[in-house]
């Protein structure tokens, strides 16, 4: 506690209180290894398989690969305004949503025309102060003119993300390609995620042919910004 301010231990507190009455739920690594499958069955449907099966596209998907993504799963908790990526960041991951709210972003701009201004985003330093900044991910230009001031101040849309929405995923576009993240994501609320990440998939894809549909679906997707 010495050298930390009353505001930065009160966030402290209130984030790990947060944590201590909302927690996660987790399947133990000795569970993995020790469960007989049967069994390993049940307490992974009970705990993930749900997630997977409100997506259409995991819903012709079998029970026994459901499990196997099922067990892929990582469940992350979020506090508002955490920047979950950035857009123009490469990725190896998708993330689902169960609960909380999820703000999307992408530049109404050419990636080309980006490059040239010398466009980023950065997130912004008052995020840590999860009361107060209403915008935690500003859009930077590295241009400027005569006087040091900002050049340009891009357009940026923005949309939301939320449990009760069927469209409960997002970052899925670095899934089947060598492409950057189209978009930025910031949580707006306490947010309950589960990861997927590519490596795991593949694996999951080598045990069953059934999943090349899904590969199919993301490379056929892979170029429409709706992929964020």
């Amino acid at each position: 506690k010495e050298g930390v301010s009353p505001l930065v231990a009160e966030r402290l507190r209130s984030f790990l209180l947060y944590r201590y009455k909302h927690p996660v739920a987790q399947l133990p690594q000795f569970a993995r290894d020790e469960l007989p499958r049967i069994l390993l069955k049940e307490v992974t449907s009970h705990l993930y398989k749900g997630v997977l099966q409100k997506l259409h596209l995991f819903a012709s998907l079998s029970d026994d690969v459901l499990m196997d993504l099922a067990l892929c799963l990582k469940p992350l908790q979020v506090p508002p305004w955490q920047l979950i990526y950035k857009e123009g960041d490469w990725g190896e991951s998708m993330y689902f949503l169960t609960k909380g709210c999820i703000e999307l972003s992408i530049v109404l701009m050419a990636n080309s025309a980006q490059k040239d201004m010398g466009l980023g985003v950065v997130p912004d330093i008052k995020a840590v102060d999860m009361h107060s900044v209403k915008h935690p991910v500003q859009y930077h230009v590295t241009s400027e003119d005569g006087d040091g001031h900002v050049a340009y101040k891009p357009r940026v849309y923005k949309w939301l993300l939320n449990h009760t929405n069927n469209l409960t995923h997002f970052g899925e576009n670095v899934l089947a390609s060598t492409e950057r993240r189209l978009s930025s994501a910031v949580a707006k609320s306490w947010s309950v995620l589960y990861r997927l990440d590519q490596e795991a998939l593949e694996k999951v894809s080598t045990k069953h042919p059934e999943m090349g549909k899904i590969w199919k679906y993301l490379r056929t997707h892979k170029q429409t910004r709706l992929m964020r």
